[in-house]
């Protein structure tokens, strides 16, 4: 069964929607001097969490862990 976007009341194409709104465009575009980029390891909150490097249940960290690359399965709020 194929979809109809005619038929469809929701709107399914960008361009359709910035055409009923066009100040929608405006927050959707980004640039470089608008986007704002944090980097914030996920030991951060963790109660576990002994400085950049140290973890009382793992020791020493893995880099993998600081850098967001792989989820931490010790990781507690």
């Amino acid at each position: 069964m194929a979809l109809d976007k005619k038929s469809d009341d929701v709107l399914t194409d960008d361009e359709e929607l910035f055409e009923a709104d066009p100040e929608a465009k405006k927050r959707f575009d980004t640039t470089p001097d608008t986007t704002e980029v944090f980097l914030m390891p996920q030991c951060v909150e963790c109660i576990h969490n002994g400085g950049l490097y140290e973890c009382a249940v793992l020791g020493e960290k893995p880099e993998e862990y600081i850098t967001n690359q792989t989820a931490c399965p010790k990781r507690e709020s």
